[in-house]
């Protein structure tokens, strides 16, 4: 009897207070929604946003084979439910077209929000040494 190849599914992950999610750098191939705690997102060690509950990280190379782009870390204990790629493209094959534009519109405006610090998002804290 032969092992069926693992399919890749939707999970949820804890985090500890300081644990690294993500560094830059790192391979992509998940996004993560946070469900519980706060996580701060960094590029270059310039603080971008600080996500809570709902936060959307990792997209920024989540349709690529890009590698990420900042580093996430959870600033205190922290659960995430984590899609990873293959997942998100199976559903979306199914989707209707207007939705796949636009969760396309808003993956670019997230970035875009991110980008510019999270204002929009969520105030982020000043940088503590």
């Amino acid at each position: 009897m032969t092992d069926a190849p693992q399919q890749a599914k939707v999970e949820r992950r804890t985090f500890e207070a300081g644990e690294v999610i993500f560094k830059e750098g790192d391979p992509s191939g998940t996004a993560f929604i946070v469900q519980t705690g706060q996580v701060e997102v960094r590029k270059g060690g310039r603080r971008l946003v600080v996500l809570g509950v709902d936060g959307l990280f990792g997209e920024g190379a989540f349709l690529s084979s890009a590698r990420r782009d900042c580093t996430a870390t959870a600033l205190e204990a922290s659960s995430a439910v984590v899609l990873p790629t293959s997942v998100f493209i199976a559903k979306m094959k199914t989707a209707d077209s207007f939705i796949v534009k636009l969760i396309g519109i808003l993956l670019r405006l997230t970035q875009s929000v991110q980008g510019l610090g999270g204002d929009a998002a969520k105030k982020a804290a000043p940088d503590e040494p």
